[in-house]
């Protein structure tokens, strides 16, 4: 065996009690800590135990069903006008109706005791389209006249173009019974023919009255107001009256500077009944008097 080499002997730490008396002392430990816990037992079993404050348990959240979403149904937009007050309340405008010479009378009172009226009908190509409107007109006007006008008055027909022709010469209302046929005529629209056939018929005391259906486009006008009041004069004519049959027309200048008082009538050329109305309410003037419709 090999020798170890001692060195000096280490001091040992101090024991806090011999190890005999710690076994003696142990026991005694024990009982003392149980006579302590003995007191603490006996509170626990015979002391009623302490009211425990129970926390009220939390709320169950019953989680309502969603709302089902759906597209809002539209309200209907009601466009209304207001309601106008009673003031202003508009009538419906009626449909205009023609008033037909047919339902017309002369008023009494008529201050001319006789009159010759003289149609004077524009046959030139631009007043082709209204022949047939006044065919009717005329034939109305036969019909009219038979009812209104005294046994003296007199109608006549004179037809122009280049030139004039005679249709119906003035005949008296008594023994009218209807017009006769158009005169086939060629050329431009001319004035002065007119007035010579005028002067052609035979002397009369009776008003001589001259009533233009045309355009007023006439190739020998008067040039001024003077010339026109002779030539008038020297047919014996005291009334005249331009009825233009399309209010589209424009009349020329040069018919303003021969006939200054003469302004001119406008009528739908195309209605026959428009054309007699017109007519008759000329007839009316000629005579001082009135039309009077029914």
């Amino acid at each position: 065996m090999r020798d170890y080499f001692r060195g000096p002997a280490l001091d040992r730490p101090a024991k806090l009690w011999p190890t005999g008396r710690r076994n003696r002392k142990l026991p005694g430990l024990i009982l003392l800590c149980l006579l302590l816990l003995l007191p603490l037992g006996w509170l626990l079993l015979h002391d009623e135990p302490a009211a425990v404050i129970a926390e009220p348990p939390p709320p169950v959240v019953v989680p309502s069903p969603s709302p089902v979403l759906s597209s809002p149904t539209p309200t209907p937009s009601v466009t209304s006008s207001p309601t106008p007050s009673p003031s202003r309340t508009r009538k419906p405008t009626p449909t205009p109706t023609v008033k037909k010479l047919t339902q017309a009378t002369l008023a009494p009172g008529r201050t001319v005791s006789c009159a010759r009226v003289i149609l004077g009908i524009d046959q030139s190509n631009s007043m082709a389209g209204y022949t047939a409107a006044r065919d009717n007109a005329l034939q109305q006007l036969v019909d009219w006249s038979s009812r209104n006008l005294k046994k003296r008055d007199q109608i006549a027909v004179v037809d122009f173009a280049g030139e004039a022709g005679v249709r119906q010469a003035p005949t008296s209302v008594k023994q009218l019974t209807g017009i006769g046929p158009v005169v086939s005529l060629a050329g431009g629209s001319k004035y002065l023919p007119i007035l010579e056939a005028i002067k052609a018929f035979p002397p009369s005391s009776c008003k001589t009255a001259l009533v233009l259906l045309s355009d007023g486009d006439l190739e020998d006008l008067p040039a001024d107001a003077s010339e026109s009041g002779t030539v008038l004069r020297g047919s014996d004519v005291k009334f005249q009256r331009l009825l233009v049959p399309d209010r589209n027309i424009t009349v020329p200048l040069r018919w303003a500077t021969a006939f200054p008082n003469g302004k001119p009538v406008f009528v739908d050329g195309m209605n026959p009944d428009e054309t007699a109305r017109v007519i008759g309410e000329t007839i009316a003037k000629i005579v001082n008097s009135k039309i009077v419709y029914h």
